[in-house]
């Protein structure tokens, strides 16, 4: 038997993409994304439309039925109303309530519902497709004519790509298809949300279920980034501790994890293709943000906890918004490490991460990390990024430490940011350890973000040997460019600071 490290290099993903591309595929196709197969159209119908859109996101082309909106929409509002203490205490709060969303998706009263969105949904198609394709002059078309003209001009020039004996209708024809599909999908979530969450919300508290505080001021959102098995549940169990110290309740926090959602999508066991079902999963977390976003606009939010492996702009713009504050953690170990904890992981919990999902997001965390960040400078937002290679039991490292709101940056460990910003050099393709780390992965001196003076933050070092290695590179880079600038002035040094390696 293979030992295990390379039984970890060994699992593959699925090509989703190319997958829901496929004309040729049926609703027994095990290979397709569940997304597709819990369709109300055919899947190949969704190939169709991916193709005339170009899209990436299959979100964006799908049209699921009314029950399955109903039992994603009662996971939204029970992760953006009920308290829960850990992501795994959602499905046995749904199993609590779900005779409730079955009676309610079942009655006539809310087939009723469906059915005049349907009938909606079909009269703005026709009239906003019938207004696009007659209209030659966008300077009068409002922001939802314009997207609809955008997806008329892309599905006429990806119209040729699709097969002659494929082309079930006119390029009209699929405009208007698809963009009831896409009107029909928001009006079934809007209407359903907005009817379901007072009710579903008062069921769950004659169960004894607690509603989450809401809040006008002091609204703080967690946020973990890092690769899959990185470890950032030690970062969280440390930030609940903190937050319980400071008199919050941790069970009373939105907790929006995509990976929990998984275990709501009807499909077959599928362990290494857990790709297939993302995309689904994602759904259920997407509408669980938008619904959030609706309490946060009207300036009555709870804290919430984001779970994920990249900074997302529309996540952090909704947790300063109203001034809130956002709390943030970067978990880094090395991505080998990362790849064989995965396996070890998922092989209990019977969802494997495929190898270059694992590899590909050791590479884009500290590839985008500081530059999203940039985009916040002055907002209310604390992080900390943390080396957490160490052995069990022991906390994560402090590499870096910042402050935005008074545009601060402390570099506790030089020697592990420019491990951490290295990452990003990584082989994407790397089929074993060996492969991830090309002959002058080393030599890349890795840019960093925060040393752009016109940024307005100021660095500072708790090694003196650290911060003398950075006036180095400066000046090294310096000596080889045009118009040299003291780019050191907004670099300082604590001396009574001193955090060893």
């Amino acid at each position: 038997m293979k030992d295990k490290p390379n039984e970890a290099w060994e699992v593959t993903g699925v090509d989703t993409l190319s997958k829901a591309r496929d004309l040729n595929n049926t609703r027994t196709d095990p290979e397709i994304p569940t997304i597709i197969k819990n369709s109300e159209n055919h899947p190949r119908t969704t190939a169709e439309h991916i193709i005339l859109t170009g899209t990436t996101d299959l979100t964006s082309v799908a049209s699921l039925p009314a029950t399955h909106m109903a039992k994603y929409a009662s996971l939204a509002i029970i992760n953006t109303n009920l308290q829960i203490e850990k992501e795994a205490d959602l499905k046995p709060t749904f199993e609590k309530l779900y005779s409730y969303v079955l009676d309610y998706s079942s009655s006539r009263e809310f087939k009723e519902k469906v059915n005049e969105v349907n009938l909606n949904s079909k009269s703005q198609a026709e009239a906003l497709s019938s207004k696009v394709i007659n209209n030659t002059d966008t300077a009068i078309l409002n922001k939802e004519e314009k997207e609809a003209k955008n997806l008329y001009e892309a599905i006429k020039e990806n119209y040729h790509k699709l097969p002659e004996s494929s082309r079930s209708k006119t390029p009209e024809q699929y405009l208007e298809k698809i963009l009831f599909d896409k009107i029909k999908m928001k009006a079934l979530e809007d209407t359903i949300i907005s009817d379901l969450e007072p009710k579903l919300v008062k069921e769950a508290e004659n169960q004894g279920f607690k509603k989450l505080t809401e809040h006008s001021k002091d609204r703080t959102t967690y946020c973990f980034y890092g690769a899959p098995a990185s470890g950032k549940g030690t970062s969280v169990a440390m930030r609940r501790k903190e937050a319980i110290e400071q008199g919050k309740n941790w069970s009373d926090i939105v907790k929006i994890n995509t990976d929990s959602h998984r275990d709501f999508i009807t499909t077959s066991k599928i362990e290494n293709k857990s790709p297939l079902n993302h995309a689904e999963a994602g759904f259920i977390s997407n509408m669980s943000y938008r619904l959030y976003e609706k309490k946060v606009n009207d300036n009555k939010a709870p804290d919430m906890l984001v779970d994920t492996i990249m900074p997302n702009q529309y996540i952090l713009d909704m947790a300063v918004k109203n001034g809130g504050k956002a709390l943030i953690d970067v978990i880094s170990i090395p991505a080998e490490k990362c790849v064989e904890r995965a396996y070890e992981r998922g092989k209990e919990e019977g969802r494997l991460v495929p190898r270059e999902y694992n590899i590909n997001a050791n590479i884009n965390v500290p590839k985008n990390f500081h530059d999203i960040m940039s985009k916040y400078t002055g907002k209310n937002i604390e992080y900390k990024i943390v080396d957490n290679d160490v052995e069990r039991g022991k906390k994560p490292i402090l590499i870096e430490q910042g402050n935005l709101k008074e545009k601060k940056v402390e570099i506790h460990d030089k020697t592990r940011l420019d491990e951490f910003l290295r990452k990003q050099n990584l082989n994407p393709k790397a089929q074993n350890p060996q492969e991830l780390y090309s002959e002058d992965y080393s030599q890349k001196t890795p840019t960093y973000k925060f040393n752009d003076s016109n940024l307005g933050i100021k660095v500072s070092y708790t090694k003196v040997s650290d911060e003398a290695q950075m006036i180095k590179e400066q000046l090294r880079t310096r000596s080889t460019s045009d118009g040299l600038t003291d780019s050191n002035k907004n670099v300082t040094v604590k001396k009574n600071n001193q955090i060893g390696r």
